[in-house]
């Protein structure tokens, strides 16, 4: 137990750096607000180990992560958003490590350690920016033919909570879905009261822990995996052996969420370009990629 957080685990002192004090700082909302963490990750709808995370003063959270985190403690997320802001540019300031941005999910090469490193851009296009369409991938589960899924079908339950169906989702998908398993809320199945409990996890991380067969070093194991891209299946087929392999899908399912891919940027630059009068494409990004000194 910690002398200065009262928080199970790993010591904090605050006076060692911006992080430390920020993770100091949550553990006390969540103690002022009378929480366990085991509460505040039903609260949160986040995983336990998640929220535990959040706190341990080893890496900056996510801020979906801590928007959920101060919101089930009954904070002002505004204001702790800000924090971590200021603390993350403070840190950078002191080290030659810069923080991770949200979402950095990048693949780590083949045998190298996971990693969460910041994306590189052109200088020239960091003004336009793409969000790409993630695939969610159930582990070890087929469907029957036949069958119809009974998903939709489930009648809701009172609680508590007597199971959990754990989702581990690339960070910069686990806010949306945590936020639908909380809409989704308790439900009834096989004699059980369930929750769907989601977990932000590097997709690489993910990726190497599923290849390998999870271990429990490699904290719960999920029952749906959620990355980034479906690339990363592919790569986990690729490495995994034995058990492992016959755990993941053979085949590529079928898309079940898609999301548009947008191009954003400042107007001013979008009406150099051309815009509203001209419509800007992918096309157009490729060839000014090929020119690096276009906005010169």
């Amino acid at each position: 137990m910690s002398a200065r957080s009262g928080h199970p685990g790993r010591d904090l002192h605050p006076e060692d750096g911006p992080l430390q004090a920020f993770a100091s700082g949550l553990r006390r909302l969540r103690e002022d607000a009378g929480l366990s963490l085991a509460g505040l990750a039903q609260r949160a709808n986040y995983a336990q180990g998640t929220m535990s995370k959040a706190t341990d003063g080893r890496t900056w959270p996510t801020e979906p992560v801590v928007r959920a985190y101060v919101v089930a403690c009954g904070g002002d997320p505004g204001d702790w958003l800000a924090r971590r802001e200021a603390g993350m540019k403070a840190a950078s300031a002191t080290s030659d490590i810069s923080p991770a941005p949200d979402g950095a999910d990048a693949p780590a090469s083949p045998g190298a350690p996971p990693r969460n490193p910041p994306r590189r851009w052109p200088r020239w296009l960091l003004p336009a920016v793409a969000v790409v369409a993630a695939v969610v991938v159930a582990i070890g589960v087929a469907a029957r033919p036949g069958k119809s899924s009974p998903a939709l079908l489930l009648p809701g339950c009172a609680g508590p909570a007597t199971a959990r169906l754990e989702i581990a989702a690339s960070q910069d998908l686990a806010y949306i879905l945590a936020k639908a398993a909380g809409e989704y809320g308790l439900r009834s199945a096989a004699g059980q009261c369930m929750q769907v409990s989601v977990e932000d996890i590097n997709s690489g991380t993910a990726m190497t822990a599923l290849a390998r067969g999870w271990t429990e070093s490699d904290g719960t194991q999920p029952d749906v995996w959620s990355p980034a891209s479906d690339a990363w299946l592919t790569i986990a087929r690729a490495r995994a052996r034995g058990g492992a392999a016959a755990r993941l899908p053979a085949q590529q399912s079928p898309l079940i969420v898609t999301a548009p891919l947008v191009i954003a940027m400042p107007e001013p630059m979008a009406r150099v370009l051309g815009w509203p009068k001209k419509k800007i494409g992918w096309n157009d990004l490729e060839s000014w990629a090929r020119t690096p000194d276009f906005w010169a």
